[in-house]
């Protein structure tokens, strides 16, 4: 922690490493939203690469065992 007295005090994020309070919240809440969406983005491109194929796992991982 940081040992500062933070106004409307939240919670100490230890991903970017600062205290989430009065003065940065909303910012914080954008930083989630971002996040969020990229982590959708990357999902996506990682699912746009696998082959549509019967539902058995050989047949599956032949084609897709790459990715």
């Amino acid at each position: 922690m940081s040992g500062r007295c933070v106004a409307k005090f939240d919670h100490y994020c230890s991903t970017i490493g600062t205290v989430i309070g009065e003065r940065n919240h909303a910012r914080f809440w954008w930083f989630l939203l971002f996040e969020t969406a990229t982590l959708a983005w990357a999902m996506a491109a990682v699912q746009s690469g696998f082959h549509d194929t019967k539902a058995e796992v050989g047949v599956w991982m032949h084609y897709n065992g790459h990715a």
